[in-house]
C-alpha cells in the first residue's frame, strides 16, 4: 500500500511539473514574478510609524497606572514583611486582595497591549496587501512573493534587486 501511494504522488508531482514546464514555456514572456519585503513594509510605512506611537502612549499610560497602584501597595507589603500585618488577619486579606487586584490589572493590561498590537498589525497588513495587489494589477505582475527576513520569514531565498518592489510600495503605503 505504501508503495502504491508513492508511486501515485511521484506520478502527481511527474505530471503537474511537466504540464507546469509546458506552460510556462508557451507563456514565459507572460509570466512576470516581483519581490517584496512585506516586514519592511509594516515596518517603514507612516501607518505604522503612527501606530508605534498609539502603542508607546498607550503603554506609558498602562505603566502609570500600575506603578500608582504598585506604590500604594508597598507600604502595606512592607508591614506584612516586617509582621506588623498578620495573615489571615483583617489587614493581611485586605493586602492579599489589592495583591490580586495588582496581578489582574498588569494581566488585563498586557492582554490591552496585545490586542492592540495585533489589531493594529492586521490593519497594516491589510492595507499593504491591497497596495501590493493594486501595484501587481497595474504593472501586469503575475506573482509576487515576499522576501521578509526575520520572524515573518517569507519563502524567497534570493532574488535580484530589480524584482524588488518594496520601495515603490511603500512610497505608495505612505500617499
Amino acid at each position: 500500500m505504501m508503495i502504491r501511494t508513492t508511486s501515485l504522488t511521484l506520478s502527481t508531482i511527474a505530471l503537474f511539473l511537466f504540464c507546469f514546464y509546458n506552460s510556462a514555456s508557451v507563456h514565459a514572456e507572460e509570466f512576470v514574478i516581483a519581490t517584496v519585503d512585506v516586514s519592511r513594509i509594516i515596518n517603514e510605512s507612516a501607518d505604522a510609524k503612527k501606530a508605534k506611537t498609539e502603542l508607546d502612549a498607550q503603554m506609558k499610560k498602562s505603566k502609570a497606572i500600575i506603578e500608582e497602584k504598585q506604590n500604594a501597595l508597598r507600604p502595606l507589603d512592607e508591614k506584612v514583611r516586617k509582621g506588623e500585618i498578620k495573615p489571615g488577619t483583617k489587614e493581611g486579606e485586605e493586602v492579599k486582595v489589592k495583591t490580586r487586584e495588582l496581578v489582574e490589572l498588569m494581566r488585563t493590561k498586557e492582554d490591552e497591549m496585545q490586542k492592540s498590537f495585533a489589531k493594529l498589525q492586521g490593519d497594516i497588513t491589510q492595507k499593504a496587501m491591497k497596495v501590493i495587489s493594486a501595484y501587481a494589477k497595474e504593472h501586469d505582475i503575475s506573482m509576487v512573493l515576499d522576501k521578509s527576513n526575520g520572524p515573518m520569514r517569507g519563502g524567497v531565498l534570493f532574488g535580484q534587486e530589480s524584482l524588488d518592489i518594496t520601495s515603490e510600495i511603500v512610497s505608495r503605503f505612505n500617499k
